[in-house]
């Protein structure tokens, strides 16, 4: 599963073991032992790649090998493309900015979104 946390700081990925029916069952715990609100909506995240990134052709060969509808890539611009990926937002208000975004795709195409987030963040770390 991919889990995408968008902050005030930025975005960041990674895959983790287990459901999106655990995870949100254990969020659930923690928010009603905290005293907290939970939000829960389906929905899509995106987020930014570099257009030149030799792995993307793969990633879009995956997809459409798995005929997923679950993933889109789109091109921003001539440096840019959009992965929108389907899920479940967990936020703590309906209107948050910030929150977990958890998303179940095929393993392959997880790792290879994964790979691509860590190689662009490396690409932008080093240019800054």
């Amino acid at each position: 599963m991919l889990k995408l946390q968008y902050t005030e700081n930025g975005l960041f990925m990674e895959r983790v073991s287990g459901s999106v029916e655990t995870m949100v069952a254990q969020r659930t715990a923690l928010v009603l032992r905290a005293g907290r609100s939970l939000h829960l909506q389906l929905g899509r995240a995106s987020f930014l790649l570099p257009a030149d990134m030799p792995t993307l052709a793969e990633l879009e060969v995956l997809i459409w090998m798995e005929q997923s509808s679950q993933i889109t890539i789109c091109l921003v611009d001539l440096d840019t493309v959009e992965v929108s990926v389907a899920g479940i937002w967990v936020t703590e208000q309906v209107d948050a900015e910030d929150g977990i975004f958890l998303a179940t795709t095929p393993i392959a195409i997880e790792a290879l979104i994964e790979q691509l987030w860590q190689q662009a963040q490396k690409a932008i770390s080093s240019t800054a």
